[in-house]
């Protein structure tokens, strides 16, 4: 299945180049709408990443995220609280930056394989969710150990996760009832 984000970028390289511009600064913007939260503030982050990686496939969803990533490690302030720099992914939140990667091709990879019903696309975006909050929780369990990594970077997580997984599907479903331009032709 071609998602609706990698059909648009795949036409032109500058359409792939304003998508992948589009979609970190996406990322970037999520990331300001926050509950902060100690020592890892709660964002819209997660909901962003997971509906894009769907949308754009794993190659457009991987650049997309990379280009944040390198954006934000080259010091300009797309990180939560309007940071950026190595120090932020060398910090308390790094675990879950770095598992936007992985998620972001996870997701895309098999939202391009799969049958999107409700059931499966609200297993996709746990999917998702999942392995940002794995890999955060166990990249924070080595700055303050399991116990309270469990206890502040992952169950005051589990309901705004919930919600954020309903409404990445319901965002995915009503997009994909749009019609393909040309589409019938």
């Amino acid at each position: 299945m071609t998602m609706p984000l990698a059909r648009i970028a795949f036409r032109s390289r500058v359409a792939r180049l304003l998508l992948v511009t589009v979609g970190s600064a996406a990322l970037a913007g999520s990331a300001q709408v926050s509950v902060p939260m100690v020592p890892v503030p709660m964002t819209l982050q997660s909901y962003a990443l997971v509906t894009l990686a769907a949308l754009a496939g794993w190659r457009l969803a991987g650049e997309i995220t990379l280009a944040y990533l390198m954006v934000g490690l080259l010091g300009l302030p797309v990180f939560s609280g309007a940071k950026g720099g190595i120090s932020v992914l060398l910090g308390p939140t790094g675990g879950y930056l770095a598992g936007f990667l992985i998620a972001a091709l996870v997701v895309g990879y098999l939202a391009e394989r799969s049958r999107h019903t409700t059931l499966s696309l609200i297993g996709l975006m746990a999917l998702g969710h999942a392995i940002l909050l794995t890999i955060g929780v166990g990249w924070l369990a080595t700055k303050i150990g399991v116990p309270l990594a469990v206890e502040k970077g992952l169950v005051p997580f589990l309901p705004g996760a919930g919600v954020k997984i309903l409404l990445a599907a319901a965002t995915l479903l009503l997009v994909e009832r749009i019609p393909a331009k040309g589409a019938g032709d």
